[in-house]
């Protein structure tokens, strides 16, 4: 049977904002490795809270009521934000036939540059291989 620790941390929000996340404080209620590695988490991520107490830490460990994962995530101002319909606007840096070739395979696919495999795969834009990059930024 799995063990479960809980910590609880209070968090205090300044009331005048509660979209910054600059406004957050956290403040361990006791003065646990548990509660401390809440707090660690929430500022400054899992991995460092590992670090912080190679010992103590295990996965189980709930913040707040929440799996320490999710209670970091929920609080870390780094964390990486989703975005939806995402679009790219391509702008030519030079007149380089290659720069140009970048962009065509971008917005009208590789097939349009009439371009054998072989004599693509020389080609980079912004240091990633022709193909790629149009794959990566080709519009669905």
């Amino acid at each position: 049977m799995k063990k479960f620790v809980f910590a609880a941390v209070a968090t205090v929000i300044s009331a005048q904002s509660f979209a910054s996340e600059g406004n957050l404080r956290f403040v361990a209620v006791d003065n646990s490795p548990f509660s401390s590695i809440c707090v660690i988490a929430a500022e400054q991520g899992v991995a460092a809270a590992r670090k912080s107490a190679p010992r103590e830490f295990n996965q189980d460990i709930k913040c707040n009521g929440q799996a320490i994962s999710q209670f970091a995530r929920q609080f870390r101002a780094d964390a990486p934000v989703q975005a939806n319909n995402v679009v790219y606007q391509f702008v030519v840096a030079d007149e380089r036939p290659e720069s140009m070739l970048c962009k065509q395979a971008v917005s009208a696919g590789v097939e349009s540059l009439g371009l054998t495999r072989r004599q693509m795969d020389g080609i980079f834009c912004n240091g990633v291989r022709l193909t790629s990059f149009a794959k990566a930024y080709q519009a669905n």
